[in-house]
């Protein structure tokens, strides 16, 4: 589907970064991630749409936690910030908390490769599989990356989940950040979405998974796309 630009197991799917922007949104903004850390519940979010449309319980109470809020993509009614219902319902519900969303960081976590996936086939039936992990770059090697992305953009999958990680000295020591793979141009370079953003970006495979490319919100920072999340029916 396309997404709607509005006026504009790994646990390492989007940073911790607490950073708070001055104005309010005058609307809400469904295609950009809440919070800092929901990069990942945002790809989720937009993978359900696009197989099944996205339905959150109708009884499900939204508790608008104000910790880690990007408060130029929520709106603010009757003294708080108002995150998106679905990006929230994901976390929530399919984020393993041992602290039970009250740590330090409350609800704004990041989620590992086997919450998303969770998360995207309970809420449309289908299955999932994933390939890949941190500081491997398997997808530099083209017959890995046409078995497991290439082939799956045009079949069953259409969109993929890719997780980007930079490679600090530790797993835990790294960066991360989901994107949505969408489709390969007839050039070769792979179009990708992001949700810090909402926005679509091209890159060339050597800039994805060999020698690093730089997504939002990590402008510095070197990541690589080093797992893939993807229907597997």
């Amino acid at each position: 589907m396309a997404r709607k630009f509005i006026a504009l197991g790994l646990s390492l799917l989007m940073l911790s970064m607490l950073s708070f922007n001055a104005f309010a949104a005058s609307q809400a903004f469904p295609w950009v991630q809440s919070k800092t850390n929901w990069c990942w519940a945002t790809v989720a979010k937009a993978m359900i749409d696009t197989r099944t449309g996205i339905t959150v319980p109708s009884n499900y109470v939204q508790v608008n936690d104000q910790t880690g809020i990007r408060t130029s993509y929520c709106l603010f009614s009757n003294g708080k910030y108002i995150t998106d219902k679905a990006q929230e319902y994901i976390v929530r519900t399919y984020k393993n908390d041992s602290n039970n969303f009250q740590g330090d960081n409350k609800d704004n976590l990041t989620g590992s490769v086997t919450e998303f996936k969770s998360a995207v086939e309970g809420m449309t039936g289908y299955s999932l599989g994933s390939y890949g992990t941190w500081n491997t770059t398997p997808f530099a090697d083209a017959t890995t990356r046409t078995d497991y992305i290439d082939n799956r953009l045009v079949t069953n999958s259409k969109e993929i989940c890719g997780n980007a990680y930079s490679h600090g000295a530790s797993a835990s020591e790294s960066k991360g950040h989901s994107l949505l793979i969408v489709s390969k141009t007839s050039t070769g370079s792979y179009k990708t979405w992001n949700p810090w953003t909402n926005s679509y970006v091209t890159y060339t495979p050597a800039a994805l998974f060999s020698s690093g490319f730089n997504p939002s919100p990590f402008t510095s920072t070197t990541m690589f796309i080093e797992n893939v999340a993807y229907f597997t029916s």
